[in-house]
């Protein structure tokens, strides 16, 4: 207890704390500072050279604390309103969260520390491998939740996703943190300096890639074709969206804009956003009939989302949240259920151990995960157009859409409800991820949300149009079909990241056994 206090009352701590809800606050959107994003880690790194590894562990802590906690501020709000928590437990419920990611950070810098104790100049070459392959282990274990990573902040930085179809997300993170490198060195006394030049070679080399990486290799996919698509923003209020006297004002105002939306030329297909419609659509009732109508004039194919009640053996039901698609003619055709679900929203992780959570908040435990990704058809023949669905978190995920682009998505869409989030900074970052998932596949990508913000992505992850929050809406725009099998960073990605995290931990090791060997010695 006393060396805990003794930490929180080192003045480090308090800036490390404030220099990481700085940067999370202001790298990403709406500020959109992003050259914060190249210099995020510059401080950290630098006290983990001079600390001992325990305290540089603590540092790392601190800077996740204050960086996830501006990141991740909005959940308070989230919690006590739609989740019905009240304040003090929405606030510790995102506390055990933020001080869980914070985690990662504390276990990079630790590493890096460890290593620094017998080569400093080793310990800055590993860093960024070590910031990369941790960054990657927060989206894959656990509860899986990459939120805030820091390439998200260059989404509209035009030679960062030109990085996307060869490196992707992944890469673009390493080649980031190794810039990041020239700061610690600069921030080092002379004699230092001296000792760890070599390490220069780096973020130059880091800062060629970036720019020349893209001029050296053709990654881009095929186009198939042109046509055109509508995104519907509903614009219903996460509070009225599912009382029963909201029904009908719902499907009214998507019968309008979607007839609107095709008034002069139907689009190839309407896009509605996540549980656009209120209910349940089992075959022959009200809510599928007025869809299957509604496909039928307004001559248009029909993507949208809906809750489902899936039937196990057993007679089991399962809840899911799908996305299902519909010819012009009215017919449906194939319904897709989110694989990746919202830790807390849509279930609660180790609800064993968090019954509390369960009972305080009837927003959480209700759904159950889908099988697998796969593309849904626009139309009931060979040769008809695919849409790639990804669902709301799942767009966090650069393997999700990958996955989607090699089982024959010709175009991918994004579809999402952060009303959840009221008029906070998320739905602005959220919209991020969507232009790296375009860029990564080279496909075109539309993000149909609702309350916004609905986009229109091309297939270098360019935002063509966009709306507004809170508005009552659609998106109609020319669009591409290409084919793509996750170009070169489908392959390179998943093995940039996870030779970075073992060549981190094999560092560790081999630093280690040196110090063991030296003691022994």
């Amino acid at each position: 207890m006393g060396a805990t206090a003794q930490r929180w009352l080192d003045p480090k701590t308090p800036l490390l704390v404030a220099w990481g809800a700085f940067v999370g606050a202001a790298a990403f959107a709406p500020t959109g500072w992003w050259p914060l994003a190249f210099v995020a880690l510059v401080p950290l790194w630098t006290l983990a050279l001079k600390e001992q590894p325990t305290r540089g562990a603590w540092c790392g802590f601190s800077y996740g604390v204050g960086f996830f906690g501006a990141s991740l501020y909005f959940l308070i709000e989230t919690l006590r309103v739609h989740g019905y928590m009240p304040l003090p437990l929405a606030a510790s419920t995102y506390l055990l969260l933020v001080f869980y990611l914070a985690l990662y950070p504390m276990l990079s810098t630790a590493l890096i520390g460890y290593v620094a104790k017998v080569s400093p100049a080793l310990a800055l070459f590993v860093a960024p491998f070590a910031w990369t392959g941790f960054e990657w282990l927060r989206g894959e274990v656990i509860i899986g939740f990459p939120w805030g990573d820091l390439p998200m902040a260059l989404w509209r930085l035009r030679p960062a996703l030109a990085l996307a179809p060869i490196v992707g997300v992944g890469g673009v993170r390493l080649l980031m943190a190794s810039i990041c490198v020239a700061g610690v060195y600069l921030s080092l006394p002379p004699k230092k300096r001296s000792e760890t030049r070599q390490v220069l070679a780096l973020p130059l080399i880091a800062l060629a890639l970036f720019f020349v990486l893209p001029t050296l290799i053709d990654s881009n996919s095929k186009v198939l074709g042109e046509g055109s698509a509508a995104i519907i923003q509903g614009n219903i209020p996460q509070s009225e969206k599912w009382l029963p006297g909201m029904r009908q004002e719902t499907l009214k105002r998507y019968r309008e804009l979607s007839v609107e939306a095709s008034v002069s030329m139907p689009p190839d297909f309407l896009l509605w956003p996540e549980t656009a419609m209120p209910s349940n659509i089992p075959t022959g009732s009200k809510g599928r009939r007025f869809v299957e109508g509604l496909a039928r004039a307004t001559r248009s194919a029909i993507v949208f989302g809906a809750p489902a009640n899936v039937y196990k053996d057993g007679g089991i039901k399962e809840s899911r949240n799908s996305v299902y698609s519909v010819t012009k003619e009215g017919e449906f055709l194939s319904r897709f259920d989110k694989v990746r679900l919202v830790p807390f929203g849509e279930y609660v992780p180790f609800e064993r151990y968090l019954p509390f959570v369960k009972k305080m908040s009837s927003a959480a435990g209700n759904f159950r995960p889908g099988e697998g990704f796969f593309s849904l058809p626009l139309a009931d023949a060979r040769g008809g157009w695919r849409v790639g669905p990804l669902i709301c978190f799942e767009s966090l995920f650069p393997a999700f859409s990958t996955e989607q682009a090699r089982g024959g998505a010709n175009i991918l869409t994004v579809v999402t409800n952060d009303s959840w989030f009221g008029d906070s900074s998320a739905p602005s970052r959220h919209l991020a991820y969507s232009a790296w998932r375009a860029a990564e596949n080279g496909l075109w990508l539309l993000r149909a949300a609702n309350t916004g913000i609905s986009a229109i992505f091309n297939e270098r992850g360019e935002l063509l149009e966009a709306t507004s929050l809170n508005e009552t809406t659609f998106l109609r725009g020319a669009v591409e079909y290409r084919a793509s099998d996750g170009l070169l960073q489908g392959t390179l990605r998943p093995w940039l990241e996870l030779a970075s995290l073992l060549l981190a931990i094999l560092a560790l090791f081999g630093i280690l056994r040196l110090r063991r060997a030296g003691r022994g010695g």
